[in-house]
């Protein structure tokens, strides 16, 4: 497993952008995984919209007015739920957001987010922090969300064993756990040994029901890649004209809880509840303008 501690690393540095940024490369030794405060730098300009001293609500909501429409209530913890998109941004948006309204709910809620392709950018979720916060406390909000970075699907499973070790040390806390772009992965062992792979899957995502239902823990799975899909051999998405689907399925991640899947056009999102265990509310759907998943 590969993580990245900059707060250790030689080669950290603060780029212009105010980001620490240091050099990706293999190592064989786990390292203390980062946080997001310690990534991020806090521009002077902000608009506050609301405080963090909220209590926690049964269920987790966006605080997007569309998004929470289609959730119908909020997200309960406890399940696992998975965002795909055909735009990449749209599914960190709903990750960003979801991870800006945990932090916020109670001054201990914490947030771990498993990096596993390289990608996670620390830079919009601080914008989404801003928005819903004020200047001078998005750093220390920022502080609860730990990134650990994997770089192939053992690594993830490493990393699902000790965020399991430090939940039970302290189950006290509400937690989030965020895995971005965990398909990169998966696509690269199934490529090299796709029944061992399709294993471990399985494994990953029972491992991941029982933390989630044990200990209250809301998994998400941040997802932007799509691919071709046999519109013959397997429809899930509601709307014919879209010709790709999610990498994770009813038939790859069953466990999955909660399937939310954003199509874009150039003016226009469409979110569709692809897959719902629970609530009933499968192929629901709502459209509106770009401008209102901002």
């Amino acid at each position: 497993m590969v993580q990245v501690d900059c707060e250790d690393a030689s080669n950290c540095r603060r780029s212009s952008a105010g980001i620490r940024t240091m050099s990706r490369g293999p190592s064989t030794e786990a390292r203390k995984p980062a946080n997001a405060g310690e990534l991020w730098v806090c521009p002077e300009d902000a608009q506050r919209l609301n405080d963090d001293t909220q209590q926690y609500h049964p269920c987790l909501l966006t605080r997007n007015k569309t998004i929470d429409s289609l959730l119908e209530g909020g997200i309960q913890y406890g399940l696992q739920l998975c965002i795909s998109a055909t735009d990449n941004s749209d599914s960190t948006l709903i990750g960003n957001l979801l991870i800006s309204s945990h932090i916020q709910a109670s001054q201990t809620a914490q947030v771990t987010v498993v990096d596993t392709n390289n990608t996670f950018d620390v830079r919009p979720l601080a914008r989404v922090v801003e928005r819903q916060s004020t200047p001078e406390k998005v750093h220390a909000l920022l502080e609860r969300v730990r990134i650990i970075r994997t770089f192939d699907f053992e690594g993830v499973g490493a990393s699902l064993d000790k965020i399991k070790a430090d939940i039970q040390s302290d189950s006290s806390h509400k937690h989030l756990l965020v895995f971005d772009g965990l398909s990169h992965g998966a696509r690269v062992s199934l490529k090299n040994n796709a029944v061992q792979a399709q294993a471990d899957l399985d494994t990953f995502f029972k491992a991941l029901q029982a933390l989630s239902t044990d200990y209250g823990v809301l998994s998400v799975l941040v997802e932007g890649f799509v691919q071709n899909r046999d519109i013959e051999a397997n429809h899930e998405c509601l709307f014919h004209a879209t010709e790709l689907q999610p990498f994770f399925s009813t038939n790859t991640a069953p466990s999955i809880d909660l399937h939310v899947h954003v199509h874009s056009t150039q003016s226009h999102k469409v979110l569709e509840v692809m897959a719902s265990r629970h609530n009933g509310n499968s192929k629901k759907w709502v459209e509106c303008e770009a401008t209102e998943l901002e």
